[in-house]
């Protein structure tokens, strides 16, 4: 059986009874070499360190010893030293465990070979799926905004590679969060009709808002950009916070108050935007389709978006959700 991504998400909630059955399932599943999702690779994987001997305090199992675990040991060592690639400075495997010079050296090593395969896949311009080669776009598209930021500002080529590195390594983590969200039941295309607008909500908003205003340090500071700093937006569900969201301005505003263009709103006292933009595409018999796509959601931080904001209406929905809308 194959357990669901919500349920692993949610595993903190889990009787101890459910949690060891889970654990004792995907351990079986990986000694067996049978295939696991995803989620339940990230889940066991980077669980096993968890796992220890009886009345010995050494962990059981290695992820090292699972090919299915490969994944995920980019994962968790990308979390360890996602603004450190070089493993310069202290390095923290935890709260109070340091990493040594002799596991930082083979872990810098480590995530250099991914860099360099990863580089040669976003370079390619080869993709056998849709969500790598928005990846793929969206890494080229801000190493070279970034790299010409920082050659604005007078950095040299250290930090043009540094920059590159930096988001090549972020993207291939960006790809396995998306790629897990859309390999269970989460459809790769999202609609609703918004007063008489189809709108679409697929992969490419996805990647866009989380390689585009998350994870703020992976672009050097670059100005002229928001970014979510907070819980208040379920990162590994962005799709279905934006679907959530739309699914609640239908029948509480005025259609005539919606542009078209974009969605002001505050969720959860935080002031955001959804920005959509108008596409076309053809459908079986030859027919035109005209549709929004969700293109971004953001915090609303530049005076631009704050000025729009000053000159509107709020329509509370509920607790957590009020619409700006134009007077």
């Amino acid at each position: 059986m194959a357990y669901s991504r919500r349920e692993l998400l949610a595993f903190h909630d889990t009787s101890k009874e459910r949690h060891k059955e889970i654990v004792e399932t995907l351990l079986s599943k990986l000694n067996n070499k049978e295939k696991l999702t995803l989620a339940e690779s990230k889940f066991i994987c980077l669980g096993l360190r968890r796992i220890y001997k009886e009345a010995e305090q050494i962990p059981a199992f290695s992820a090292d010893n699972f090919n299915q675990c490969s994944d995920f040991l980019f994962w968790s060592k990308y979390l360890i030293y996602w603004d450190s690639h070089d493993g310069i400075g202290v390095i923290k495997d935890g709260p109070n465990s340091i990493v040594s010079d002799d596991q930082k050296k083979e872990d810098v090593e480590f995530l250099n070979g991914h860099y360099l395969q990863w580089k040669d896949v976003v370079y390619s311009r080869k993709f056998d799926n849709a969500i790598l080669q928005t990846i793929a776009n969206e890494t080229v598209r801000l190493i070279k905004e970034i790299t010409d930021y920082l050659k604005n500002i007078g950095k040299g080529e250290n930090w043009r590679r540094r920059a590159e590195k930096s988001l090549i390594l972020h993207s291939k983590y960006l790809y396995y969060q998306v790629s897990e969200y859309y390999e269970e039941d989460n459809a790769e295309e999202e609609t609703i009709t918004l007063c008489g607008s189809l709108i679409v909500i697929d992969y490419f908003v996805y990647v866009h808002t989380l390689f585009g205003h998350f994870a703020e340090q992976v672009k050097f500071g670059r100005p002229g950009k928001s970014y979510h700093r907070n819980t208040n937006v379920d990162f590994r569900n962005i799709p279905q916070e934006i679907l959530s969201i739309l699914s609640l301005y239908i029948g509480n505003i005025d259609c005539n108050k919606f542009n078209k263009q974009y969605l002001f709103f505050n969720k959860d006292g935080i002031d955001c935007a959804i920005w959509f933009r108008p596409l076309n595409r053809f459908l079986k018999g030859g027919i035109m389709q005209s549709y929004l796509r969700a293109q971004t959601f953001y915090p609303i931080e530049l005076k631009k978006d704050i000025d729009k904001v000053k000159n509107m209406d709020i329509l509370k929905i509920n607790n957590s959700l009020s619409f700006y809308i134009d007077r």
